[in-house]
Parts: structure tokens; C-alpha cells; sequence
């Protein structure tokens, strides 16, 4: 199924307040977000390759390419034999554009390396082997109209040759570096995030690079969501109600789920009980706080211990999200400090004399580390492209000034 024919019926169907990913091959589409309806369907986000400005297209030269009359049965490069003009090559689904413009650009570097040819002129020692005739005459066609050479003889150029020098292409095209690898593929690349705008146009809000480096950027303001609303929320299941349980669909990925009837005689414990739990705990620690067999396993500091513990998971909250200085000081802080009194409180459980004064002079060791740590070399937002070149793994910047005192002093414990 083409994608014009996937949105034709989706209009059709009434399939409304969607966010729609376009692909290269139909983000730059011209006719579809001219469709009736098109609005109706939500919004369309897409990707494209880099575009080639119309003003190479619509540019010329006055002079001739062909040197002589005899060139004129291979020269076209003045389009007189053309039925296109300029306005119908604009026109066409720009969508392909670059890639084609990079593979003629690419073939003709890779013929002017395999035939050595430089400052004018080509190797008259290198021949051509004419068992494919189209491949002869693009050789000759190259030879005639972009080189001086004294001896014309065409014999014995292989075209696993030019295809050898394609695979080694490394040149500059629209400030783009295009590069391949030894398999031929690309090495090299850009793309634009675009938009379909409620004028009918695919407009660029942002780019993805990832040679030689990988950097991502959208600009979320020139988003216009479907009925004007925030950024939709993407769910793939409902959580499931009363009285129904999950079930993973094997085939399916594993944030979605269906809800089925709990069988008779069970019941499905709710994701709230884990909470009921820990306060039933913390009530009993409590009630028999005058307990003497509870004084004896440590009294008081069994309650900074769990206090210490709960604090730690603190942590955890601040690893959502995209990272900020404060949120990648608060994903090691609380767990530092915190954890440290814990060890403390274990380490001098077995001492009957200065427990608590051990304890906080550990707390405050550990807090004035913490605080001359972060100071020299606070925590940074980093972008993690080494480990997953074709990824881009949003982190913090950890620094050794920052961690190494504190982690040594908590391992010491």
C-alpha cells in the first residue's frame, strides 16, 4: 500500500487526532497535505533527506560544453534535447532529489579517479574494455567533454574498477561530506524534521546529523498539535479496571498489554499495595517501639536506618526526564549521603560508646566531600554517542573531581 493510498483512507475511515510518522519517501510529498481533510486525521511529522535548492536547478551557462562539432552526438548538457524545463524538474517529488544529485556527482568522481585525470588532462595509458556499450559510451562521454586528451583510443577499463573508486568516494556536495564505506553504503548523513503546517507545506522544524558527530534538535514551538492542545501522550494500553488483570500478548511489545476477567476465587493485587505494605510495616516498628527485644536489635537506630534507606531512593526520581544540572546532582546526592549514614549505622552497631557521634561526624564527612565535589565540578547533561553511534543516550557528565572522594570515603565503610 503507497502512503497516499494509507491517507486517502484514513480520511475516508474518519481516523481523527492522530500524530502520523512520515518516512522519507512521502514527507515531502506536495500533493498530499493538499488533500480535503487532510487537517482532520492530526498531525503529520515526517523526515526528509537534505533538498536541493531550485536555484541549481533553474541556474545555466551560456557557454557550450562541446569543444568541437564532433562532441555535439554526446553533449546534451545545454538540455536542447531535453522535453523537461526547469519548472517541471522543480516540480517533481523532491523527495529523492539528493541522493540522485549525490550518486551522479559520486560516479563522476569515481570515473575521474579510475581514469587518474588531473589538472586538465587523463592517464592516455588507461583503456577502456567495451563489452557494456552504455558503460563505453558514459566513459567517452567523460572523456570528451570534461578532459583534454591527445590519444582517443578507448579499451580495457573494467567497471568493477569505477565501481572500487565509487566505494572509496569521499568528497564535499552542498557542505554535506559524502562518504562510503568498503560495502559501499553511506557513511555520511543529515536529515530535517519536518512538519505539514496547515498551509499545505512541509515545513523544517529541526535536523538529526550523525557523521561526524550526532546531534539532534527540534524546535517544539513550531509544532501545531491537532485541535491546538499540548503534546498528546503516547499510551499503547489502558490500565487495565477492577476486576480485570494484564495479559502480555507474546507478539507484542512489552509496554502493551490486554485486559482480562480475573478467573473466579482470585483477585489482582493493585500497584498501590506495595505502599499499604511499607506503612503497615512502619506502623508496627512504631507500636512496639518499647519493646525491649526491639531496643536490643538497635532501637532508635533501626528508624534512621529505614528513614536512611527510604531516603536513597530518592535518587531514582530524578532519572527521568531529560537531564538538567540539578536533576544530575540529585541522581547521586540523597543516595551518597544517605547510604553512608546507613553503612555507618551498621558499622557501629557492635560499638556501645560514640555510636552517634560516629555517625555524625560520617554524616558530615560525607556532606562536606558532597558539597566541595559538586563545587569544583558540578554535573553536567551529556549526550552519550559512543557506545550507540546510531543513538543518541541522554546522561550526566560525571567527573572524577565530583565522585572519587565521595565514593572512596563511602567505600571505606
Amino acid at each position: 500500500m503507497t502512503a497516499e493510498a494509507l491517507i486517502e483512507s484514513a480520511i475516508q475511515l474518519n481516523f481523527t487526532n492522530k500524530v502520523w510518522i512520515a518516512d522519507e519517501e512521502w514527507s515531502l510529498n506536495k500533493n498530499l497535505p493538499k488533500i480535503k481533510g487532510i487537517r482532520n486525521i492530526g498531525t503529520v511529522i515526517g523526515i526528509s533527506e537534505q533538498a536541493v535548492k531550485d536555484d541549481f536547478i533553474y541556474s545555466s551557462r551560456r557557454d557550450t560544453y562541446c569543444e568541437t562539432a564532433s562532441q555535439n552526438i554526446h553533449c546534451n548538457q545545454v538540455f536542447n534535447r531535453s522535453s523537461l524545463s526547469a519548472e517541471d524538474v522543480v516540480a517533481a517529488d523532491p523527495s529523492f532529489n539528493f541522493p540522485v544529485y549525490t550518486a551522479v556527482y559520486a560516479i563522476a568522481h569515481a570515473l575521474h579517479n579510475a581514469l587518474q585525470c588531473g589538472s586538465g588532462r587523463c592517464n592516455d595509458n588507461i583503456t577502456v574494455f567495451p563489452h557494456m556499450i552504455r558503460f563505453h559510451m558514459l566513459i567517452k562521454y567523460y572523456l570528451n567533454n570534461t578532459t583534454k586528451r591527445s590519444n582517443g583510443h578507448l579499451d580495457f577499463l573494467y567497471p568493477h574498477q569505477v565501481l572500487a573508486e565509487l566505494k572509496k568516494s569521499n568528497f564535499t556536495l552542498l557542505n554535506e561530506s559524502i562518504r562510503l564505506d568498503e560495502n559501499g553504503d553511506p557513511n555520511y548523513g543529515s536529515y530535517s524534521v519536518v512538519f505539514w503546517n496547515h498551509s499545505g507545506d512541509a515545513e523544517e522544524i529541526g535536523f538529526y546529523t550523525f557523521y561526524p558527530s550526532v546531534h539532534f534538535f527540534i524546535n517544539n514551538s513550531k509544532i501545531q498539535w491537532y485541535a491546538n492542545v499540548e503534546v498528546p501522550t503516547s499510551v499503547c494500553s489502558l490500565e487495565c479496571p477492577v476486576g480485570f488483570s494484564k495479559k502480555q500478548d507474546a507478539n507484542d511489545k512489552k509496554c502493551c498489554f490486554d485486559c482480562e476477567i480475573c478467573p473466579n476465587g482470585t483477585y489482582r493485587i493493585p500497584t498501590g499495595a506495595s505502599t499499604v505494605r511499607t506503612q503497615n510495616s512502619l506502623q508496627q516498628e512504631v507500636h512496639h517501639a518499647t519493646c525491649g527485644r526491639w531496643r536490643s536489635a538497635g532501637g532508635p537506630m533501626c528508624f534512621l536506618i529505614l528513614v536512611c534507606l527510604s531516603l536513597c531512593s530518592i535518587s531514582v526520581f530524578f532519572c527521568f526526564g531529560e537531564p538538567t544540572t540539578s536533576s544530575c546532582i540529585l541522581r547521586f546526592l540523597p543516595f551518597l549521603l544517605f547510604y553512608t549514614v546507613c553503612l555507618a549505622c551498621f558499622v557501629m552497631r557492635s560499638f556501645q560508646i560514640g555510636q552517634w557521634l560516629v555517625i555524625t561526624v560520617a554524616f558530615g564527612i560525607q556532606a562536606l566531600l558532597l558539597l566541595m565535589g559538586y563545587s569544583l565540578a558540578p554535573l553536567k547533561p551529556f549526550n552519550e554517542t559512543i557506545w550507540y553511534p546510531d543513538k543518541i543516550i541522554l546522561g550526566c557528565d560525571l567527573d572524577l573531581k565530583a565522585t572519587s572522594g565521595p565514593v572512596l570515603f563511602l567505600l571505606s565503610l
